[in-house]
């Protein structure tokens, strides 16, 4: 996960948490969608994914158990050397690690960008760079997997994040075909137990050919 001053955790407690849980929503759809493609063409190459953002590894193990090749990506190293240490992570996993902040990745070209709740944690400067390379790193038929923060968040107008109205998505997609677009508004507990009033987008696109 990404940092800033507004934003702050107790991120060795919240891998602990959140580790084991299922993957994203936004990560299985688009899993589904290159296995349902590959199948029709009995293709079989290998995939190559980079996890913005990876944390503990929640839906960085799903694509490694799906045999894809990761490029985990995270800001603090504690994440990176928490997935270092689990113990189920698979004999044969394809897996590099890099950390950096999202302004400072080496990007490759890639199948996939999966960033699960993290790509908002960014000024709207930094945000908007990213999604430049994001949208250049995809391969043809590529795709973007993440969640955005809506302009009714809670936490809407704090420095160092950014929020969408639904509109401005549209625009962000540009050259791509929207698979999936969930919009949420939800008054839950975060992973640390505070309540928090959610808007969320829930997100995958499909680069064009």
């Amino acid at each position: 996960m990404t940092r800033n001053q507004s934003y702050e955790r107790n991120w060795s407690e919240y891998y602990k948490k959140t580790y084991n849980r299922p993957p994203r929503l936004t990560a299985k759809f688009a899993l589904q969608r290159f296995n349902t493609e590959y199948s029709e063409k009995n293709n079989t190459k290998k995939n190559f994914v980079i996890d913005l953002g990876c944390g503990g590894g929640r839906d960085t193990f799903e694509f490694l158990k799906k045999d894809w090749k990761v490029l985990a990506v995270d800001s603090e190293i504690e994440a990176i050397k928490f997935m270092q240490n689990r113990k189920d992570l698979p004999p044969e996993a394809d897996l590099t690690f890099q950390i950096a902040k999202f302004q400072e990745v080496d990007w490759l070209k890639c199948d996939l960008v999966n960033s699960s709740f993290a790509l908002p944690l960014m000024s709207q400067n930094d945000f908007y760079d990213v999604w430049e390379n994001i949208k250049t790193s995809l391969n043809p038929g590529g795709r973007i997997a993440c969640q955005l923060f809506g302009h009714k968040d809670e936490w809407s107008g704090r420095s160092g994040m950014t929020f969408h109205e639904r509109a401005s998505i549209f625009s962000l997609l540009k050259g791509f075909q929207i698979e999936m677009l969930l919009e949420e508004k939800v008054d839950s507990e975060t992973v640390l137990g505070k309540r928090k009033l959610w808007h969320l987008f829930h997100l995958v696109a499909r680069k064009n050919y």
